[in-house]
C-alpha cells in the first residue's frame, strides 16, 4: 500500500481539473444538498449512472469541504486498498503447490505492478475518475468472497459468503458499471481456477444471480447515456470497436505513452475492414493458442478473462 501512494503522492497537491470535476463536484451544489440520498439513484449527469460515486464525493464534501486536497487523498487511499486487495485476491488463486517464497512471490510481484504502474494516473490523479477505484475495489471484494464461498464447508458459511459476494457486485456496478462480464469471468475461475468438482448445471445456476445483476446495471448505464446511432456508428465500425478495444488496452499497459482521458471516434464512423480482417485473424490465433495451453489452465483463464473485462 505503501509503495501505491509513493508514485501518485504528489496528486494530494493538484487542484481539480477542468474536465468533468467542475460539473461533477465544484459547482455540483447537490453533493450539499439535502436528499442527495434519493438524488445520487437517480441522476444521470455526465452520463453515467453512480450512486455509490456521488454518496463518496457527497461524503468527502460535507466533512472536509470541497477543496482538492481531501478528494485526491480518498483516491489515493482507494488506489492503495486496490493493490493491497490485488495481492490478496493474488494470494487465494496461486498454485496450491507453490509453498514458501515462491507462494507470495508472484502475488506480490502481481501487486507491485498494480500499484505503480503509470495507466493508473488517470484514476488516482483525477478526481473525476474515482468511480472506477470504487468499482474495482467492491470487484476485487466480490472476488475474494466468491473465493471464500467456493472453499466453505458449511451450508451457513457458504450462504454468507455468496451474499457477500453478491453484494459487493451490486455495489461495484452502482459505483461505475463497467465489470459486466464477471459472471462469466467467475466460470472461468470455476474451471481453470479453483478446481471445483460440482456439477456445470450447479456452477451454472449459481451465477444467474451475478448476470441478473450485470443486466440491470447495464440497463440503468445504458438508459443514462446519450449513444450513437448505428446511422452514425454502423455495424463494422462498431465491431472493429469491439475488437480493438482490448488490444489498445493490453497495449497501454504494455507501453503506457499516448494516455488520454478520452479516446474520440473517427469523426466518418467508418469501418477500416482490413485491420477488422486483421484483428480477427490475430484474435483467432490467440484463441488456438489458447487452446493449446489447456493443460496450464491459470494461463487460458487470464487470456480469456482480459478481453471479457476490457471489451
Amino acid at each position: 500500500m505503501l509503495l501505491a501512494v509513493l508514485p501518485f503522492a504528489g496528486a494530494v497537491n493538484h487542484d481539480f481539473l477542468n474536465w468533468d470535476d467542475q460539473v461533477a463536484i465544484v459547482q455540483n451544489h447537490q453533493l450539499l444538498a439535502p436528499g442527495v440520498l434519493r438524488w445520487a439513484f437517480t441522476t444521470t449527469l455526465l452520463e453515467h449512472h453512480q450512486p455509490m460515486a456521488w454518496l463518496a464525493w457527497a461524503a468527502v464534501a460535507r466533512a472536509a469541504g470541497v477543496v482538492p486536497w481531501a478528494f485526491h487523498a480518498v483516491s489515493l487511499a482507494g488506489h492503495a486498498v486496490n493493490a493491497a486487495l490485488v495481492y490478496l485476491l493474488a494470494i487465494q488463486l496461486r498454485p496450491a503447490a507453490r509453498t514458501g517464497w515462491q507462494a507470495a512471490a508472484g502475488p506480490a510481484l502481481a501487486a507491485l505492478v498494480f500499484a505503480v504502474h503509470p495507466v493508473h494516473a488517470e484514476t488516482v490523479a483525477w478526481v473525476s475518475a474515482l468511480p472506477y477505484v470504487l468499482a474495482l475495489a467492491f470487484l476485487l471484494v466480490a472476488a475474494l468472497a466468491y473465493v471464500r464461498y467456493t472453499r466453505s464447508t458449511t451450508t451457513l458459511r457458504r450462504t454468507a459468503w455468496c451474499a457477500a459476494a453478491l453484494g459487493s457486485y451490486a455495489v461495484s456496478l452502482l459505483s461505475r458499471e463497467y465489470a459486466v462480464a464477471f459472471p462469466l469471468v467467475l466460470l472461468l475461475l470455476d474451471l481453470w481456477v479453483l478446481g471445483r468438482t460440482a456439477p456445470a448445471a450447479r456452477m451454472l445456476l449459481e451465477k444467474i444471480p451475478f448476470a441478473a445483476a450485470a443486466v440491470c446495471g447495464a440497463a440503468l448505464e445504458w438508459q443514462a447515456r446519450t449513444l450513437s446511432s448505428l446511422a452514425e456508428l454502423n455495424i463494422g465500425a462498431r465491431t472493429q470497436l469491439m475488437l480493438e478495444t482490448p488490444y489498445q488496452y493490453v497495449a497501454r499497459l504494455l507501453w503506457p505513452q499516448w494516455l488520454s482521458p478520452v479516446y474520440p471516434l473517427p469523426v466518418d464512423g467508418a469501418a477500416n475492414w482490413p485491420l477488422v480482417s486483421l484483428l480477427l485473424l490475430v484474435t483467432v490465433s490467440l484463441a488456438a493458442a489458447a487452446m493449446r495451453l489447456r493443460r496450464t489452465p491459470v494461463v487460458l483463464c487470464a487470456m480469456l478473462a482480459c478481453p471479457l473485462l476490457l471489451a
